[in-house]
């Protein structure tokens, strides 16, 4: 095992780390506007979304995005990539036309979960993307033409995926405006 500043961690990796906190059961890991995650329920459901980015074709090193406010299923998605060691790329929800379709081709992501109310911004940049990646909405599907729902990514199987993520692995790409 590792030392971290003279310390041995009981995980290394954000999908470890999910796995070992999920003996806290029925605490709550994450409370979204009225919405409570807690940790048992994080582990099971983010396994249900690992192996749903699995049966899509998404492994270890794919980016998936997110351009979407604040939700427990970004959460879940977050975790559903460690769980598998795929990428995570969070996208700033301010970003219009130009800008996302910078940061959606830089990213390359093979599947993107766009918020309903982002839609309009995601829909004008699309014809500037090099590549179409599979778009899954968080809300009314109608709002991307051929996309679908991002519940479709809770519909899987509850088992841990088998996956070799080590602690060197990339886990997510951050863009930032500069503030930071």
């Amino acid at each position: 095992m590792v030392e971290i500043l003279g310390k041995t961690p009981h995980a290394t990796t954000l999908r470890d780390l999910v796995i070992m906190r999920a003996s806290l059961g029925e605490k709550p890991m994450l409370i979204c506007r009225d919405e409570v995650l807690t940790y048992a329920d994080a582990d099971r459901l983010s396994n249900r979304v690992a192996n749903a980015l699995l049966a899509r074709g998404i492994g270890k090193g794919d980016v998936v995005g997110t351009f979407m406010y604040n939700a427990v299923e970004q959460a879940l998605i977050w975790f559903g990539c460690a769980k598998i060691g795929a990428i995570y790329a969070a996208l700033n929800v301010s970003l219009a036309k130009d800008d996302l379709a910078y940061s959606l081709n830089d990213t390359g992501a093979k599947l993107l979960v766009v918020d309903e109310e982002l839609a309009p911004a995601f829909n004008e940049a699309r014809s500037l993307l090099n590549f179409a990646p599979d778009t899954y909405v968080h809300g009314d599907v109608e709002a991307v033409p051929g996309a679908a729902s991002a519940k479709d990514l809770l519909d899987a199987a509850e088992t841990l995926p088998d996956a070799d993520v080590g602690m060197t692995d990339p886990m997510c790409i951050v863009y930032t405006g500069g503030s930071t």
